[in-house]
């Protein structure tokens, strides 16, 4: 005669077995589910890169890659080329890569705005603005980066380069950006962000995890014909994958934030902000260069109350270093009788193919930033 425990135990192993096949298959289904818009920008996504320029960093989780050369592509028209140097910063297709030694040296840090996402390097703001100084612009502007991101580059390239003239660019997903994750087309994309540390000053931290995001090949999908087999192959090869090994380490670093053994990001924008370009303002003038502060966002949109806070900051403390750029394309705008949108964007055959700024903005920025230099290098009048 079996003991009572043991009818107990089979019972209790029948049930946790059933548990776990059904939370097992919810899981799959919320798999399933989370990957159709994966999916559908896999067949039929509009924008996005060809032979991505990019490589995951242990330090900033991503960087734009030494010597790669890619393509961005649009639902019409022909694609953008992007050329990185061995050093790291994007340069025209055609030019010589070899370390810049004409100066002065203008070394620009931003995100995709600074980078010149959708534009060529030479109609990018840096390069006009460089080569009006008949110096050589050191364009490390990445996709997707953030304040936390751009101030890790400062630190190296600063330092080690010299530069004459240092752009650091203000928007405000550049804050968004700074706590934890970077945008992208798909998955997840952790960066570094700042954390308070025990003496209550912020302090720069790594990425929670690296990505899969440039493991992720989709050339083989790119065609908009669709069938349940192409759906099934995709999720069980490329999807679910990858949305597995994401969730285990998104699960792993919301344990080591309860337990403490990771540190917590700071959600203070105004914190971040301050904290971000007071230490690029130290930098520069530790190392003898000249700091512009260039706010680039969309002139279509009004500042809501967060953005003009960091905007008073910022012309308070920088002053005429401090160049916004909204009122500039904004009266352009005007003059022509033109929207923004329609003016400063990609646009093919009467439609937006990107929402970056276009050839046209980025002079409008470059002729913004050389009247904020002379204005600095034309000494005050005699009294």
């Amino acid at each position: 005669m079996r003991h009572p425990w043991w009818s107990t135990l089979r019972t209790v192993a029948g049930i946790s077995a059933v548990t776990v096949l059904l939370a097992a298959v919810a899981y799959g289904l919320f798999l399933y589910v989370r990957s159709a818009d994966f999916y559908d920008y896999a067949k039929c996504g509009t924008r996005g890169w060809i032979n991505s320029p990019h490589e995951l960093d242990a330090e900033l989780g991503f960087r734009a890659a030494p010597g790669k050369t890619g393509e961005e592509f649009y639902a019409v028209g022909p694609n953008i080329v992007s050329r990185i140097s061995r050093d790291g910063f994007r340069i025209p297709v055609g030019a010589p890569d070899t370390v810049p030694t004409q100066r002065p040296l203008v070394l620009s840090l931003g995100c995709s705005f600074a980078f010149g996402s959708s534009t060529l390097a030479e109609e990018n703001y840096a390069y006009l603005f460089a080569a009006g100084l008949h110096g050589t612009a050191l364009n490390a502007g990445v996709s997707s980066y953030g304040l936390s991101h751009m101030l890790l580059r400062a630190r190296k390239l600063i330092p080690h380069y010299k530069p004459d003239i240092v752009i650091f660019q203000y928007a405000p997903w550049l804050v968004d950006r700074s706590f934890g994750y970077a945008p992208t087309y798909f998955a997840k994309l952790p960066g570094p962000y700042f954390y308070r540390a025990a003496d209550g000053g912020l302090r720069l931290h790594g990425p929670f995890y690296l990505s899969q995001t440039f493991d992720v090949k989709l050339d083989s999908y790119r065609d908009c014909r669709k069938s349940l087999w192409d759906r099934l192959h995709f999720f069980a090869t490329v999807a679910a994958p990858l949305l597995v090994t994401q969730d285990a380490r998104e699960l792993a670093t919301r344990y080591g934030m309860l337990r403490g053994t990771i540190p917590v990001p700071v959600r203070d924008r105004m914190a971040v902000l301050q904290a971000a370009y007071t230490e690029i303002e130290r930098l520069c003038r530790e190392n003898g260069a000249s700091l512009f502060v260039l706010a680039l966002d969309n002139p279509d949109t009004l500042d809501d109350a967060a953005v003009r806070q960091e905007k008073d900051w910022l012309a308070a403390h920088f002053k005429e270093r401090f160049v916004d750029t909204r009122p500039v394309l904004a009266a352009y705008a005007e003059a022509h009788h033109q929207t923004p949108r329609l003016l400063f964007t990609l646009m093919r055959e009467g439609k937006q193919m990107d929402g970056h700024p276009n050839a046209l903005a980025h002079r409008l920025y470059a002729e913004a930033l050389a009247r904020a230099y002379a204005a600095q290098a034309t000494p005050p009048p005699a009294q």
